[in-house]
């Protein structure tokens, strides 16, 4: 639709992203890693997905807000036929894996509710549903509730200033409400599950409203000419970026904070997209990393299926004649490696068959839906 614009560094982050994800998964399988403190801090791959989520969304709504008759009926059909298609075939293939059998989501197993209220996008309000039925599908749940909010929100945050308010509301009403539902949660589990309470509570909308209320201040912030200036003196986004991937390395040797730490790396990813957008240096934006990111989606739903599969060849035996220290990075190279070409090969054949015609049947009843408003 004329008036949009395909940035490929948007593309790129999003491949940075996945890898994040990809690491942090792939190092849960390498006991004895080394740094390991830095490969966990991939899970935060996930709030940068969702930075660029409201980024590249708060800019279709302005543009199409204009042109079309129904551009939030419009937006929400876009959207499920964009997610939808995949996330449904996601459900089918980890039950055909798993079946109705017992794990860290479910532990006494999942019946026909889970799978009902995953199928339904309501998975993300139960710690037995939020991510039981397909692995990481918090995340899903979680960008489904953000769909919903977006239209009453992009009416009424019109500024960064008054997005970055609204990201220091929510993020006291968050730890307010977390210390309000923690003790109530936890004690309708028993002592052997409690550990489900506080997992819901960082991954529920609540927890992570905040990230993406902080893509509108990085949204509004890419609108700002004051900023543009300032980061189009050469050398600048080039400082900005290492800056923020020091501040990213940095994080990752933090414990602890009284402030929930995502935020701060929601602070440096909003800078290294900044830095990106006014600069997109090719040894970040470049054919591989955009080409990730265009399927990231896939990449993110299929991953976990295909390092299982990869695990299958690469056991801790495999590597156990080698040095302790050296055995389990060697052991980790390989399996992120393999795991990412495999996934990639997957999720091309997922993207084109799968994602590509749920987003044009969601293009044709749009089409179709203005088209009868503009008759009538």
């Amino acid at each position: 639709m004329s008036g949009l614009t395909h940035y490929r560094y948007i593309d790129a982050l999003r491949g940075f992203a996945f890898l994040c994800v990809l690491t942090v998964h792939a190092s849960l399988q390498v006991p004895g890693l080394p740094g390991a403190s830095l490969t966990a801090a991939g899970k935060y791959g996930v709030q940068l997905f969702f930075l660029l989520s409201a980024v590249t969304l708060l800019r279709s709504v302005a543009v199409r807000s204009n042109q079309e008759q129904s551009p939030i009926r419009n937006f929400l059909i876009r959207r499920f036929f964009r997610i939808a298609p995949l996330f449904w075939c996601g459900i089918v293939l980890y039950f055909l894996l798993d079946g109705f059998a017992p794990r860290f989501w479910a532990p006494h197993g999942i019946g026909f509710w889970h799978l009902a209220s995953t199928a339904l996008f309501l998975h993300g309000w139960s710690p037995l549903t939020i991510s039981s039925v397909v692995p990481g599908g918090w995340s899903i749940a979680v960008e489904m509730t953000f769909y919903l909010c977006l239209p009453f929100l992009a009416k009424r945050v019109r500024s960064a200033w008054s997005a970055l308010s609204l990201v220091f509301f929510t993020l006291v009403g968050s730890v307010f409400l977390e210390w309000l539902v923690r003790p109530r949660l936890t004690a309708a589990f028993p002592p052997a599950e409690e550990f489900l309470a506080g997992s819901f509570l960082y991954y529920w909308f609540p927890a992570q409203l905040p990230v993406f209320l902080a893509g509108f201040v990085v949204y509004f912030a890419l609108q700002s000419e004051a900023l543009k200036r300032l980061l189009a003196v050469p050398g600048r986004p080039a400082l900005l970026a290492i800056m923020a991937l020091a501040a990213l390395v940095g994080l990752s040797g933090v414990q602890s904070t009284l402030i929930p730490r995502d935020i701060f790396y929601v602070a440096a990813f909003s800078a290294l997209i900044l830095a990106l957008a006014a600069r997109p240096f090719a040894a970040a934006v470049n054919p591989l990393t955009c080409g990730l990111g265009v399927i990231s989606f896939s990449c993110y739903l299929t991953h976990f299926a295909a390092l299982r599969a990869v695990e299958h060849f690469l056991t801790d035996e495999t590597f156990a004649a080698l040095p302790p220290r050296v055995g389990p990075v060697i052991h980790f190279v390989a399996l992120w490696g393999a795991t990412l070409a495999l996934t990639a090969a997957i999720s091309t054949v997922t993207y084109f068959l799968i994602e590509k015609p749920g987003i044009r049947l969601g293009s044709r009843i749009i089409k179709r839906l203005e088209s009868g408003t503009k008759a009538a």
